[in-house]
């Protein structure tokens, strides 16, 4: 019996030890932090959601520790628990290593835009009235192109709009290779085009250059692993030349390429693309003209997209032209 005590008193005090050693390591992780906040006013919101994660971890700890005080509960049992609760915390920590890279880059980042416009700034005091205005034009016109909001930012204009895209596919074609190499699961990217087809055919020299640079990197991310599912809406019953020069461009790289006709089911208020399982949507937006006029970046799901993709999967699906690169398990975002 004073065995199973003396057990019980090393496990209890070993729970001490470790309730105060992470305690403290937690608390010069905040320390860091808030100073390197403080002094680089850097994007704080990244650790207002996850350091209460971080110290709710190290309560639950504490709370371990006065359970199995009480309880006295076998060496065993508090070893497993504790490990878990120390897991879960060694866990909270990585992703605040993480986040701080994060702000690393974006310090850089801005740093070296600082610089630069303090050297326009420097040169605009002494410049010409003509080199003023010239230049006070072109900065307020790029900058007002970015409009940011609570969970992402919109993109002015068709030409801004599709550079950004080639740099979002070269990025989420890099987040793929990452993955694959984890030994992850593969992004999906659920997409619908019904705005104007001439993006994507290759023969219009306004669009050329840009779609080219587009399939490059949509390739690139195809051969890394990843899944692109292209749902096109046209005018026509059945698909016109335009479009299938389209397609037969999309499906050489590995994209899998369905086509519905506009009708009282299938409408959009915008096009998408979806990236359900990382939580990100892309929005565009067109003008009366059937161009893209904006786009807009979320790092947040939207209901209300992912339940429009299911209902043309499924419109899809009546129409005996089942989406197949999508592996089953992952086809149902939601049950309609």
């Amino acid at each position: 019996m004073s065995t199973i005590r003396r057990n019980q008193d090393r496990v209890q005090y070993l729970l001490v030890l470790t309730s105060i050693a992470l305690g403290i390591a937690v608390f010069c992780i905040y320390a860091i932090v808030s100073y390197s906040v403080k002094q680089e006013n850097l994007v704080a919101s990244f650790f207002q959601e996850l350091l209460p994660d971080i110290f709710s971890t190290l309560l639950s700890v504490v709370i371990v520790y006065f359970v199995l005080t009480r309880k006295g509960i076998n060496s065993d049992e508090s070893f497993l628990i504790l490990m878990e609760s120390n897991l879960k915390l060694q866990e909270e920590i990585k992703a605040t290593k993480e986040k701080l890279v994060a702000i690393e880059k974006i310090h850089s980042l801005l740093l070296g835009v600082d610089s630069r416009f303090k050297v326009l700034f420097k040169y605009l005091l002494s410049a010409e009235p003509f080199s003023q205005n010239m230049i006070t034009f072109i900065m307020d016109r790029f900058i007002s192109q970015i409009e940011p909001f609570q969970y992402g930012f919109t993109l002015k204009e068709e030409a801004v709009s599709l550079q950004s895209y080639i740099f979002f596919w070269q990025c989420l074609s890099e987040m793929q290779r990452v993955k694959k190499e984890a030994g992850h699961q593969n992004i999906i990217a659920r997409i619908v085009h019904s705005s104007s087809i001439h993006i994507w055919t290759n023969e219009h020299d306004k669009y050329k250059e840009l779609s080219l640079e587009i399939y490059s990197w949509q390739a690139e991310f195809i051969r890394n692993g990843g899944a692109i599912v292209r749902i096109l809406i046209g005018q026509n019953d059945v698909v016109d030349e335009d479009y299938q020069k389209a397609i037969n461009e999309m499906e050489e790289i590995g994209i899998e390429v369905k086509y519905l006709p506009k009708s009282p089911k299938v409408r959009l208020q915008y096009d998408f693309l979806l990236l359900h399982d990382e939580k990100f949507i892309v929005k565009w937006k067109s003008n009366q003209g059937n161009a893209i006029a904006e786009c807009e970046y979320y790092d947040r799901l939207d209901e209300s997209v992912a339940r429009k993709w299911q209902e043309l999967f499924f419109e899809l699906d009546k129409r005996n032209k089942p989406i197949i690169s999508i592996p089953k398990e992952r086809q149902f975002l939601y049950e309609i």
